[in-house]
């Protein structure tokens, strides 16, 4: 259902605006009165001409013809000018007073750019004066923090990094980090047999480690010292002029099954080296001082013993062959 406004119907006395004549109108409803007394008169104030007013413009001051009673610019340049003007006026009554950091004056500080906004940038001096005195004092240091230690990853040792990325001390610890993990990575890929062997000098069993050339010995030491004697009688035997081949008196050992060639007695391999008398000694059946040669065929397993009685005297051995 529709709803509508009733209101009074209001008899009222109204004057025409076009020929100044009275005329009744009765108001049945909401709206504007009317202003002409007939259609005649409508139609004569809309072919009349407007009326014009002559003004002064508030900018140049010259004076212009205008039908509009809110116009006060003579052009739109005049306009622009006004424009400026009122949002400079607005602008310098937002702007506060501060005072200089120099001389203690209050000033108005100037209007700033986009990247002066953008930077945060707040002037602080009233001239450029003051600005220059205040760069001659001596800057206060601002108090630095102590940084947060952290534990290096290598060394364990406490320290200040530079950054949140630093997880090691020092370049050399860096260095040991990267190659600790290459020779983990090539542990990973290498394919060589590493299962437990025995030392050829001392007898130990040992898992030869990554990285090392020492397959057979378990030490530097047992290296060393198997080295040493078999450079020894070669030396001997190679001053006196007689034919040197290089034996190796682990191979002699084992071909004599780790007995001795003159009295039977067994040499265990452990005492290699040491000064007991059941240690295995690598002995010339012709000793190198009666010509010998230092050769496999030449050489035979001897306990200390049978080696420290013998010296360098023939004791009727057949010299082997092959």
């Amino acid at each position: 259902m529709a709803l509508g406004i009733v209101c009074e119907a209001v008899d009222l006395a109204l004057v025409c605006r076009v020929c100044g004549a009275p005329f009744s109108y009765i108001k049945t409803g909401p709206g504007r009165l009317r202003r002409y007394c007939s259609k005649d008169c409508e139609r004569a104030r809309k072919r009349a001409p407007k009326r014009t007013l002559s003004k002064g413009c508030v900018v140049c001051g010259r004076l212009f013809a205008t039908v509009n009673s809110r116009t006060h610019c003579c052009s739109a340049a005049c306009v622009a000018i006004k424009v400026s003007a009122t949002l400079k006026a607005q602008a310098e009554e937002r702007r506060e007073k501060r005072t200089c950091e120099q001389c203690g004056s209050l000033f108005t500080p100037a209007r700033r750019s986009a990247k002066q906004l953008r930077d945060g940038h707040v002037q602080q001096c009233c001239s450029r004066k003051c600005l220059g005195l205040s760069r001659r004092k001596t800057p206060t240091p601002k108090p630095t923090l102590p940084k947060p230690l952290r534990s290096c990853c290598e060394c364990g040792q406490a320290f200040a990094p530079d950054n949140s990325h630093q997880l090691m001390c020092s370049a050399d610890c860096r260095t040991a980090r990267v190659r600790a993990q290459i020779r983990a990575s090539a542990m990973r890929k290498d394919q060589r047999n590493r299962s437990p062997r025995s030392c050829k000098e001392c007898g130990l069993t040992f898992i030869p480690e990554y990285g090392n050339r020492r397959r057979s010995f378990c030490s530097q030491e047992c290296l060393q010292r198997s080295t040493r004697r078999t450079r020894r009688k070669a030396e001997r035997a190679r001053l006196r002029l007689i034919t040197v081949e290089a034996v190796d008196p682990n191979i002699v050992f084992a071909r004599d099954r780790w007995r001795c060639q003159l009295c039977g007695c067994r040499t265990p391999r452990r005492l290699r080296g040491t000064t007991d008398l059941r240690a295995p000694e690598l002995d010339h059946i012709v000793p190198l001082a009666q010509g010998g040669e230092h050769s496999y065929r030449n050489t035979h397993c001897a306990c200390r013993a049978c080696n420290l009685a013998k010296g360098d005297t023939p004791m009727g051995q057949q010299r082997l062959f092959g």
